[in-house]
């Protein structure tokens, strides 16, 4: 009797849960049939067995935003929305994309109104002439900013990084001599040569990691010329939770400048290979520390952009007030010995005689530095954003409302960030496809509600557009870190930094990126003019998720990609493994929740 009890209510529990979802489908918005069935005939729907499941995500077929459950049928059939999208088999042409590198990037106007009014001085609103590198793979990443820095000759050279956090790591794992490539012993190297050196570190929880790295630089190196610090650790931040998230690399030798910005550190488990099965080679050198591999990207700039890159780190060493004193102080258990402002990046070592940059070789590529600067910074930024800079967001807003075929999103995070989820609906009803691929939200951010606002911000996308949405992670992701924030469109704009989709990193964090458009043109398989950095960033990433061969991948349309990658994802046959987005009886708490979550990943853009 018992049992037959529990069954009924389970089968009652089922048909309410499926009455739900079938209403929930039957309102969403946006026709699909302007795709194909092709991409539509890929899903698979399948019935859970489990009723805990059904309960906990509110569905009875998987995966949810794709399928429902028909009582006529007794069986899991595509929802109605995918449904309507089956009959019309003309996919969409693609359109030849914007390639006027002004149209893409914020106006003076729009670069203005994201510092509340205030004009943005030392950095020009966008530069052409630059040479751009863009590196998918980070061994790649770190092997240049080696040989850039072995390349120094002269005092008036520099070698100046910020980072989150950063160690005493080994730069190439793969070299017969690997100890003589960490860090410290290329700082050695690099002061030998007479060059300067500089470092701008959050003050975070992990700075005992640092700590060798902050004493040959302060007490070991020669120290300059008025005696000052080298490296800092900089807790100048608007508020106990906020963080120096800006990652810069830059190296002057010979009168030319190069700049690296993106998302890797230097620190552990950063270095990796495209195929990441390195683990005994990554062993012995020490770079596994939590992770067995890394997926990240950065992009390094030699042209005008590189001084704008350069002028950012000088005006965040010369903000007013000295980085951690007193009580913050006693608490990190750390000291910053006393430092001074440093000149311009034309300038000689002393500050004193004129060192001008010359570009013998302008490039193709136009590029414009955003940044975001929090606004309630407590005089921190006075100097050089005193209202604040929130030209990341505005930036990336604007070249998603240009997309005309498809966006490519990398991020550790991906949760809901204002005004990024209406700019996304807004352009997805002429796109082919959003193809985003991030990480599972890890446990210790899960209990904080960040995994509902994950949910607010594809469920809406998933719901309304299921054929044009691909969500992808990696198949080894506990072991496999994703951590690049790329955002890439119609493979004609492509934007690399530091800030993640999240709220902190739009508005209250300090983050840099870079907004690149190619002046120089190829064409694509689909017939279009695009731009040369952007199309191949994403083959070289679409290698290393599918392991198939560049060619076969160079000689595929846009779609005949997507649809390779969504083949392989599916079968697990490479490095991804398909994502839903489901919702979960969890986030009744979110409420509860939501104080918290305000000061872990708080949000303010103050007067705009």
């Amino acid at each position: 009797m018992r049992s037959s009890l529990l069954k009924d209510g389970a089968r009652l529990v089922a048909a309410f849960v499926t009455a739900f979802l079938h209403l929930r489908l039957s309102q969403s918005e946006g026709a699909l049939s302007d795709l194909t069935g092709t991409f539509v005939d890929k899903f698979r729907c399948s019935r859970m067995h489990n009723v805990f499941k059904m309960l906990h995500r509110l569905c009875i077929c998987e995966p949810c935003h794709a399928c429902r459950y028909s009582f006529q049928s007794r069986a899991c059939v595509l929802s109605d929305v995918l449904r309507q999208g089956t009959n019309d088999t003309v996919r969409l042409q693609p359109i030849q994309p914007v390639l006027d590198p002004v149209k893409w990037f914020l106006t003076e106007a729009e670069m203005r109104a994201t510092r509340s009014g205030v004009p943005r001085n030392g950095l020009q609103l966008y530069s052409l002439g630059n040479n751009i590198t863009t590196y998918s793979v980070t061994s790649d990443y770190f092997s240049a900013i080696l040989n850039d820095s072995l390349s120094v000759s002269s005092p008036n050279d520099r070698v100046y990084f910020a980072g989150w956090k950063i160690a005493d790591i080994v730069m190439d794992p793969r070299a017969v001599r690997f100890d003589e490539t960490r860090l410290t012993e290329i700082l050695r190297v690099v002061k030998a040569k007479g060059a300067d050196i500089r470092a701008l570190i959050w003050a975070n929880t992990e700075m005992s990691a640092g700590r060798e790295v902050q004493r040959v630089m302060n007490d070991v190196l020669p120290k300059p010329f008025d005696g000052s610090a080298r490296f800092l650790y900089d807790d100048r931040v608007p508020s106990i939770v906020g963080s120096h998230h800006q990652k810069m690399f830059i190296v002057k030798r010979d009168h030319q400048l190069t700049a690296y910005i993106g998302g890797v550190d230097l620190f552990l488990d950063r270095w990796d290979t495209m195929t990441h099965n390195e683990q005994s080679l990554r062993d012995s050198a020490g770079v596994n520390a939590k992770y067995k591999g890394w997926v990240d990207a950065q992009v390094g700039i030699h042209g005008p952009a590189a001084k704008d890159v350069a002028n950012n780190f000088i005006a965040r060493w010369n903000a007013p007030g000295e980085p951690i004193q007193q009580l913050r102080n006693t608490e990190l258990g750390v000291d910053n010995p006393p430092h001074t402002p440093l000149g311009g990046i034309e300038m000689d070592n002393t500050g004193k005689y004129a060192d001008p940059l010359v570009y013998p070789q302008p490039g193709p590529s136009a590029v414009q530095i955003v940044r975001t600067f929090g606004c309630k910074h407590k005089g921190a930024y006075n100097s050089f954003a005193p209202k604040g800079e929130f030209s990341v967001h505005a930036a990336v807003k604007k070249a998603i409302l240009m997309a005309q075929n498809f966006i490519y999103i990398e991020d550790q995070y991906f949760v809901y960030v204002s005004g990024f989820l209406d700019a996304m609906l807004s352009v997805l009803p002429r796109l082919q496809r959003v193809i985003i691929v991030i990480r599972p939200i890890p446990t210790s951010l899960r209990v904080f509600g960040y995994e509902k606002l994950r949910y607010d911000m594809i469920s809406p996308m998933l719901r309304r557009f299921p054929t044009k949405v691909q969500l992808y992670e990696l198949k080894d992701a506990d072991n496999v870190f994703m951590h690049s924030k790329v955002v890439l469109i119609d493979d004609a704009y492509l934007w690399i930094g530091s800030a993640n989709w999240n709220r902190r990193s739009q508005s209250h964090d300090t983050e840099i990126g870079a907004s690149i458009v190619n002046t120089q043109y190829q064409t694509s398989p689909d017939g279009i003019l695009v731009s040369a950095p952007a199309r191949e960033f994403r083959l070289k990433r679409l290698q290393e998720f599918t392991l198939a061969a560049p060619d076969k991948l160079s000689a595929m349309t846009f779609i005949q990609g997507a649809d390779f990658l969504f083949q392989v994802a599916t079968n697990q046959s490479g490095q991804l493994r398909v994502m839903d987005s489901e919702y979960k009886l969890q986030y009744l708490l979110y409420w509860l929740q939501t104080p918290v979550l305000k000061n872990l990943d708080p949000e303010s853009y103050c007067d705009l």
